[in-house]
């Protein structure tokens, strides 16, 4: 598994130090930067899901020179690797400027993966005089980024379910079939199945089934719940 963190340098907001230029931008200089926190909340994540099933957290940012300190922070917390994207002409550049940037990077360090994977193909075939060996590179998952609030009705429905049947609560996030929903505007949860899994996306990957049926009562409660008037 490999996990590509957005994260963007933002001033420290306890400095004091004066934050704009006469020109209205932000003067970077004046103020010490530190990691967006909600950039943070997401490195978490991807570290948490990376410490479960094994891979690589890479961080990307499109930020000033300056920024390797600050991304330096961020590769402490436990990230492997980052790459900045900085140019002058890029400064003061708006949301969009930002968004087609940042999705270039993205897909130039997939390409460099896909890369990888070929010239590895190749060095072993060559390695042993052969052609055997091929890569057969697949999509699996596209999950775009989204987010439920903690107070919507659907979240306060199922955190009600779950006590309602004495079951642990525990909010978190992930990579689930939410996502999509999420990230088009439309409140949504993924909730576990009763039982037990382990060894996710592994050659071990098993489920223990036992008290299963909570799953589906949980369900069922969070529905009735939702469809009260």
């Amino acid at each position: 598994m490999r996990i590509a963190v957005l994260v963007k340098p933002v001033p420290d907001t306890a400095s004091s130090g004066e934050r704009l230029r006469p020109d209205g931008r932000l003067d970077r200089a004046a103020v010490p930067a530190v990691v967006n926190a909600n950039d943070e909340y997401a490195l978490e994540a991807a570290l948490k899901l990376v410490g479960e099933h094994g891979g690589e957290v890479t961080l990307v940012s499109m930020a000033p020179p300056s920024a390797p300190e600050t991304l330096r922070k961020a590769l402490a917390m436990g990230a492997h690797r980052a790459v900045l994207v900085t140019d002058p002409v890029l400064e003061g550049s708006d949301t969009l400027s930002t968004v087609r940037v940042l999705a270039a990077a993205l897909k130039a360090l997939d390409a460099k993966f896909h890369k990888a994977m070929d010239d590895a193909v190749a060095d072993e075939n060559a390695r042993w005089g052969s052609r055997q060996l091929t890569v057969d590179k697949q999509l699996v998952g596209d999950r775009p980024a989204g987010m439920t609030a903690a107070d919507h009705p659907i979240v306060a429905a199922a955190v009600s379910a779950t006590k309602a049947l004495g079951l642990p609560v525990t909010l978190d996030e992930g990579s689930t079939d939410s996502n999509i929903p999420m990230n088009m505007g439309i409140a949504a949860i993924t909730i576990d199945g009763g039982g037990r899994g382990s060894g996710a996306h592994a050659l071990d990957e098993a489920f223990d089934s036992t008290n299963s049926w909570q799953g589906t009562q949980r369900a069922l409660l969070i529905a009735l719940a939702l469809a009260q008037p």
